[in-house]
């Protein structure tokens, strides 16, 4: 790939996010590997036929929105995803996570350690994200009951939960603030129950949290995927 420039369009609402920051970080730190200039934009707009662009974002409708003025210009772009696939318009390269493949190492390591009953917690459906992340790990559930859903309150979503919650050995996170959030509300209403559970979460928690001692990470290795871009 002869690329001398690169110019990189980021969701702006999403900057701050952990995997935003991983897949900005592994990028750009390849491209700098590379002698590549690299310039970083939060729109489709100033983009010309030749153009080497690669998209960073996380809702469907700016995405496909970003791939369709790419379009427009003649150009096709990367888009780096931190779910398992797409469901967007247009012509572009994708490199997406394996998620598929992540859930199959963390039944394996769930049955291994005689982890037999999961729950999944906190999937908001009005985030594309949690609704991919909720189809591929639902597989692990023994019930459709094992799923509790964030209708835009984890206050709400807890006091389904927690009735239930010594019938579980595991609880998987759809992303970090629900981990965080359960790991709190336990520490309150059943520090035994927190101490029995295991808690997974999807994504980085709040660094420096005093609950990350009981919340273990599905590692997706984004930042690898600025490297995957050039194989």
């Amino acid at each position: 790939m002869n690329v001398q420039k690169m110019k990189i369009i980021c969701e702006e609402a999403y900057m701050e996010s952990a995997w935003c920051k991983q897949l900005l970080g592994g990028l750009t730190k390849e491209l700098k590997k590379r002698r590549i200039a690299h310039e970083q934009l939060f729109c489709g707009e100033n983009i010309f036929r030749d153009d080497n662009v690669c998209i960073i974002g996380m809702s469907n409708v700016w995405v496909e929105n970003t791939i369709s003025k790419c379009n427009e210009s003649e150009c096709v772009p990367l888009v780096l995803s931190n779910q398992s696939k797409r469901n967007v318009e247009g012509q572009y390269h994708l490199i997406c996570a394996d998620m598929g493949r992540a859930a199959k190492n963390l039944q394996d390591a769930f049955e291994s350690s005689g982890r037999k009953k999961v729950a999944l917690y906190g999937a908001n459906y009005s985030s594309d994200l949690d609704k991919d992340r909720t189809m591929i790990f639902s597989q692990l559930m023994k019930e459709p009951s094992d799923i509790y859903i964030n209708t835009g309150n984890l206050e709400t979503c807890f006091r389904s939960f927690y009735p239930k919650a010594a019938l579980y050995d595991a609880v998987l996170c759809v992303n970090g603030y629900a981990a965080v959030s359960l790991a709190k509300k336990l520490e309150k209403e059943s520090p035994v129950l927190l101490e029995k559970l295991v808690i997974v979460s999807c994504e980085e928690v709040l660094k420096h949290s005093k609950y990350n001692q009981w919340i273990s990470l599905i590692d997706l290795d984004l930042e690898s995927y600025g490297e995957t871009a050039w194989m």
